[in-house]
This record gives C-alpha cells, sequence and structure tokens, in this order.
C-alpha cells in the first residue's frame, strides 16, 4: 500500500513539475518506503543501517568528490546531450 501510494503521488507530481515528481520519488519512493517498512517491523531505521556521523575528514572526502563528479563528468555530458539531442527534449529535462 505505501509503496503504491509513493508511486501514484510521484507519478502525479512528475506530470504537474518534472524536477520536483522526480526529486520526490526519489526520496520518499525509495527511502521514505524502506524506512516505513523497517519501522512497521520493530525496528529503529537509523539504528538497524548503523546510521552515525561519519566525520569531517569523510564528508569533506565526499564533498571533494561530488565536485570532481560534477566537473569533470555531469557537465561535459550535459553539454554532449545538448549537441546531439534535439531541443525539444533537452528542454523538458531543464
Amino acid at each position: 500500500m505505501v509503496c503504491f501510494l509513493a508511486l501514484v503521488v510521484g507519478l502525479v507530481l512528475q506530470m504537474f513539475n518534472l524536477p520536483f515528481g522526480l526529486w520526490f520519488t526519489e526520496l520518499f519512493g525509495l527511502l521514505g518506503v524502506a524506512w516505513a517498512l523497517t519501522r512497521w517491523s520493530g525496528r529503529a531505521p537509523a539504528r538497524y543501517v548503523r546510521l552515525t556521523w561519519p566525520g569531517v575528514p569523510a564528508v569533506l572526502f565526499a564533498s571533494g568528490l561530488s565536485l570532481a563528479n560534477y566537473f569533470g563528468l555531469a557537465i561535459p555530458l550535459q553539454g554532449l546531450s545538448r549537441s546531439i539531442f534535439p531541443r525539444d527534449l533537452t528542454d523538458g529535462f531543464d
């Protein structure tokens, strides 16, 4: 029931606003459903997956990797896709 509800709400939101709908579907459709099912099984979700603060060095390392990914892969791939695909298609995902 929860999976179906998250899917329906996510798809409706995607029809009205694609970026927000995709964000909602990813966040609540995947993480929210798993969190709710773990909670309903009688477990504490954060403790069950050992969700703890990793520390400043790990956060800085992950931030550096994300910046390298963004500038090294995401921006070049977006430029390439704009030159290959029709403008109508690429404007729908901006």
